[in-house]
This record gives structure tokens, C-alpha cells and sequence, in this order.
């Protein structure tokens, strides 16, 4: 796994322009979906939110634009500085907090949140400290609360490697999990059942495994941006890839997978 200091010297660098290099078609696919799939799980309006990998802030802005109270984590001092100023831009910052941090040790009290939102594979990252990061998700979660977890897919990074040739970096990952990100940072990638399982093991209650994106990824560039132009196909392809995120069958496939759950307990 990656340096903890090299991933935040690596994502301080790409900060400013973390935002342009991550958009077109497939992004906008893939922030669908996250936010369609999160929907269900989000407590009332005003709620206590953790975006634990906040990064530029993206889905937190989503968030405090319905009310709620959101916390934004990240390990890197550069992404907050971004995040902070998107927030502040739209005048939400009363209802924000920033913290520097990691997923597997979270300087927050037992029980403070609605909501535990964990895009950007900030639990990939954990690599070794996954399952003491699964903890500490449902540490901070009040009973009842429920969380969201996106992370990288053993398959699409086992293919990855294959399709470049490197073999040996591929049985790795099939075997192992032994991912890279876009960045060439050491990451752990999940299989579903090992997904499902860390946070069954974790206590967590009506754990549900499924995949983001499954179609978009694959598609030519071409192809997709033509998509895009015809308001009809993309909305088409859009409601299709949030119906079949949730179809574990397919989770395997998907360039993400995605783990939501309940805290046990009466809210």
C-alpha cells in the first residue's frame, strides 16, 4: 500500500486542478449514480454528515445544499483548501467542518453522525487498517445511521493490469487485491464478498454490496459524448446504470463497488 505522506504530497499537487482532470461523460455518469444511490440512506434534512474523503468537496456541496451538517475528511491539506472554497463560494460554510484525517483514525466522538459517506476509495487507501477502518465507520455512526462506501473493484483492476501486459501485476491483484490508482499509488481493491464480510464482521446490519459504473466505463469516448449530446439517451443510459448498480450479479463488472449498511441499534 501507499505512503500515507505520499498520498497526501501526491493530492496536495493535483489539488487546484483536481476537478478539470476528473469530469467529462463518465464522471458525470458516476456522480449520478453516487448520488442517486446515496439518496435512500440520508437522514432528514439538517442531519449530522461525514464525507469521509471529502476531496474537493464534490458530494459534500450536495449535501449541505439539502441542510444538512456536514464534516468534511480528508488527508490532504491541499483538497480541503479546494473544498473550502467551493463551500464558501456558495455561502454553506455555517454548516461546515474541515478536518484533516483518515477513515481509519477518526478523531470524532462515538455516535455523532446520521450519515457516514465514504467515496474516493478513501478505504482502498487504508489498505492493511481496512477492517479497523469498517470500525471505525460504525464507531462514529449513531444506531440507526447508515453509511456509504465506494471502493476500487479487484476485477477492474486485475483487468487493468492484464490489458497492459502486466501479468505478473494482475495475478497479483486477482489474488491479493494488490491495486494501483490513477496516481500509481499502492490501493487495496475488493472483491465483493470480501467487501460484504469486513463489515458484517465490522457489526454493521443490512450490508448490501453493488457496482458503480458499468457501462460508461467501457463505452469509446466517442460513443459516450454522443450519448451525451441526445438528452433522451443519456437520460436513458443514466436510469440504467442507477437500476443495475444494485444488482450484485453485475457488482463484479463495475469500475467501482459500492457497500451500504445500518448501525445496529433503535435510532
Amino acid at each position: 500500500m501507499s505512503d500515507g505522506g505520499q498520498t497526501i504530497q501526491t493530492y496536495d499537487k493535483v489539488a487546484a486542478a483536481y476537478d478539470a482532470q476528473n469530469s467529462g461523460p463518465v464522471w458525470r455518469v458516476h456522480e449520478h449514480v453516487t448520488l442517486q444511490g446515496v439518496a435512500p440512506l440520508l437522514p432528514p434534512p439538517g442531519g449530522a454528515v461525514l464525507d469521509a474523503g471529502a476531496g474537493s468537496g464534490t458530494y459534500a456541496l450536495a449535501f449541505l445544499g439539502r441542510g444538512d451538517r456536514v464534516t468534511l475528511l480528508d488527508p490532504s491539506p491541499g483538497m480541503l483548501d479546494v473544498a473550502r472554497a467551493k463551500v464558501a463560494q456558495r455561502g454553506l460554510s455555517g454548516k461546515a467542518r474541515f478536518l484533516q484525517g483518515v477513515v481509519e483514525r477518526l478523531s470524532l466522538r462515538e455516535g455523532s453522525f446520521d450519515l457516514v459517506f465514504c467515496e474516493g476509495d478513501a478505504l482502498s487507501y487504508a489498505g492493511p487498517q481496512r477492517a479497523a477502518a469498517a470500525r471505525e465507520i460504525l464507531r462514529v455512526l449513531r444506531p440507526g445511521g447508515a453509511f456509504y462506501v465506494s471502493v476500487d473493484n479487484r476485477w477492474i483492476a486485475t483487468l487493468g493490469f492484464l490489458a497492459q501486459g502486466r501479468v505478473a501485476e494482475g495475478f497479483a491483484a486477482a489474488a491479493h487485491g494488490k491495486g494501483l490508482d490513477p496516481y500509481g499509488m499502492g490501493v487495496h481493491a475488493f472483491a465483493p464478498d470480501e467487501l460484504r464480510d469486513l463489515f458484517v464482521e465490522a457489526g454493521a446490519q443490512d450490508v448490501r454490496v453493488g457496482g458503480k459504473v458499468l457501462f460508461a466505463h467501457f463505452l469509446p469516448p466517442a460513443a459516450l459524448e454522443h450519448m451525451g449530446r441526445d438528452p433522451v439517451a443519456w437520460g436513458e443510459l443514466l436510469a440504467l446504470e442507477s437500476r443495475l448498480s444494485a444488482d450484485l450479479s453485475l457488482s463484479g463488472h463495475a469500475g467501482h463497488l459500492v457497500v451500504t449498511g445500518r448501525k445496529g441499534g433503535a435510532p
